[in-house]
């Protein structure tokens, strides 16, 4: 008789656990924020002057790292009319539930007879944090600096460590919106 009733005191609780644990799960979930991921389409308009890109996070397994592909669509430094932007890349990682910092890079180029015979006018770079405060939505700041070719003496690509910028950096915030599903 003990035996069973133990059964049944034991069946009874798993029963109360599969029922509870997952409404307990959804009520201690943040339902406005979700799991932020680092993924998606995105269009960043900055506050302090016309200047505006979009972007595509393209997340790893975890959707706390993303790579970054985009362009410039409106403003920035202006090097002349044969001057042509090549696009964003760069990197993002979470630096907390909803926060992560980035870097990303693009270049300024001439072209005078086609692609296969530009020239680095400049090198830009990008480095900033975000802020995600809602479902597709976070607030960014950004330290934009502008180097010459030549402070990439080791050819990789990046401005060395220590590196002048050839103009004042530029500090900005942007409101950034994800392109929301179909």
């Amino acid at each position: 008789m003990m035996n069973a009733k133990r059964k049944f005191t034991l069946a009874v609780l798993v029963a109360s656990a599969v029922v509870w644990l997952p409404a307990a799960q959804v009520v201690a979930a943040d339902v406005k924020m979700g799991a932020n991921k680092l993924e998606g389409a995105w269009v960043s308009k900055v506050q302090e002057v016309p200047l505006q890109w979009s972007f595509v996070l393209v997340p790893d397994a975890s959707g706390r790292r993303a790579s970054l592909h985009g362009s410039i669509d409106v403003g920035l430094a202006s090097f002349g009319p044969t001057v042509t932007t090549t696009p964003l890349l760069g990197e993002l990682v979470m630096t907390g539930p909803a926060s992560a910092k980035f870097t990303s890079v693009w270049y300024g180029r001439t072209t005078t007879t086609g692609p296969l015979s530009a020239t680095i006018v400049y090198i830009g770079m990008n480095q900033g944090k975000i802020e995600l405060t809602g479902p597709g939505k976070s607030v960014s700041t950004h330290h934009i600096a502008y180097y010459a070719p030549s402070s990439d003496a080791d050819g990789d690509g990046y401005p060395d460590a220590g590196a002048t910028p050839i103009a004042p950096a530029v500090d900005v915030t942007s409101i950034d919106t994800r392109m929301p599903s179909p």
